[in-house]
């Protein structure tokens, strides 16, 4: 299953470098820790890709 990416990058790094963030941004958009999870995988995949991109050229 894809994931999308719907936070914003910075929000969710933030979120995974603190514990407490990660809690809140998962309470408001009604997360579970896989969902997370989830996104911080699309988030690393966007952005292999992309450094992928610029090395290509």
């Amino acid at each position: 299953m894809k994931t999308e990416l719907d936070v914003d990058a910075e929000l969710l790094l933030e979120a995974l470098n603190d514990a407490d963030k990660a809690q809140a941004l998962m309470a408001e958009r009604g997360w579970t820790e896989e969902d997370l999870v989830a996104r911080a995988e699309a988030l690393n995949k966007s952005l292999v890709e992309s450094m992928a991109s610029v090395n290509v050229v």
